[in-house]
């Protein structure tokens, strides 16, 4: 009897194994399948319209961080050139001179290239496209510009707070009186970050100025995406966290220090590594999950700051205004100014 009990015993346990085995196996393929495709780009000439509506929301969110140094608008790229002047980039990485003042922080809207000038950027002004009708629309230092429903929205350098005023320059109005060090938009709503504990982070209606908390301390390198909040915590030796809108809380994602900024574009993170001589990583999310082993090398080059757009990766060197074009899909390095 009691040798049979035990011969009974012992084939349930190995039942169970087997079936905790196939349970383990399957998990890890479902999981595997799960994580995004590499990104292909998207060519401006191939899909304009997929272009344009993968570009805009990037000028709103992540590449605010590096105040838009590339930007598109209407059907070409517009930069800084290597003298400083504004240029447009043409499909075929032609350079053409927009505006001779030296220009930087671009946004775009309804057929108007807007950018800060003059001495430590004190100035916001517009051009249009072709570099006409070009003309000073604010006498203020700014920083992180959105250009949207005929205003603009950007960061009073000289004092933090998040100002709203129509493409004209008049009209200015106070949305946030805090000290606001990033700021990003959505289509519909601020998200303002701040330079101490007590901000937090804020979402503000850019219409009526109310604005809500939804975090209590200190976040950078924010990016929005959809109803999920990334950003690293200086508390926290910048890890990457995630808060998410459907319930209301973060938590950390990985054991990443980002002390740079980063920028989220189509379930993507890309990122500075500053561990490996700031060569440019990206890392695949999916919602609140990444695994840092399927960090993916970009960009084999030091990068000091760099925007993300639907074909390609933009970047500069350090101490070098030279920017480079990289594809999303790979590939060597390309001098555009």
């Amino acid at each position: 009897m009691l040798i049979r009990k035990y011969l009974v015993c012992r084939r349930l346990r190995a039942g169970l194994f087997v079936w905790l085995v196939l349970l383990s196996l399957l998990t890890v393929a479902c999981s595997s399948g799960s994580w995004p495709e590499a990104p292909r780009g998207i060519g401006l000439a191939d899909d304009p319209e997929a272009y344009r509506a993968a570009a805009e929301p990037l000028a709103w969110r992540g590449n605010l961080h590096y105040q838009n140094f590339v930007i598109f608008g209407l059907d070409s790229l517009f930069l800084c050139a290597r003298s400083g002047s504004v240029a447009r980039l043409d499909g075929a990485l032609r350079l053409f001179p927009v505006d001779p003042a030296p220009g930087c922080q671009f946004a775009w809207s309804d057929g108007w290239l807007f950018f800060t000038s003059g001495t430590q950027n004190s100035t916001v002004r517009k051009v249009q496209s072709d570099g006409s009708n070009a003309v000073r629309i604010a006498n203020l230092p700014y920083q992180y510009l959105v250009a949207d429903r005929g205003f603009i929205f950007g960061i009073l350098t000289a004092t933090g707070q998040v100002m709203r005023f129509r493409q004209d320059g008049t009209e200015r109005v106070v949305l946030f009186d805090g000290f606001a060090t990033e700021l990003q938009y959505d289509g519909t709503s601020l998200y303002v970050c701040g330079a101490n504990d007590q901000t937090g982070l804020i979402r503000i209606d850019p219409e009526t100025g109310t604005s809500e908390k939804l975090l209590e301390r200190r976040v950078v390198s924010l990016n929005v995406v959809g109803d999920t909040l990334y950003f690293a915590d200086p508390d926290d030796e910048h890890r990457l966290y995630a808060w998410s809108g459907s319930d209301q809380g973060d938590q950390c994602l990985c054991d990443l220090s980002l002390t740079r900024p980063f920028i989220v574009y189509a379930n993507w993170l890309y990122y500075v590594d500053t561990k490996n001589q700031n060569r440019l990583m990206r890392l695949p999310l999916k919602g609140t999950r990444t695994d840092l082993d399927r960090s993916v090398l970009v960009i084999d080059d030091a990068v000091a700051s760099f925007t993300v757009l639907p074909d390609a990766v933009y970047y500069r060197r350090p101490e070098d205004n030279t920017i480079y074009r990289v594809p999303l899909a790979g590939g060597s390095p390309q001098k555009v100014s």
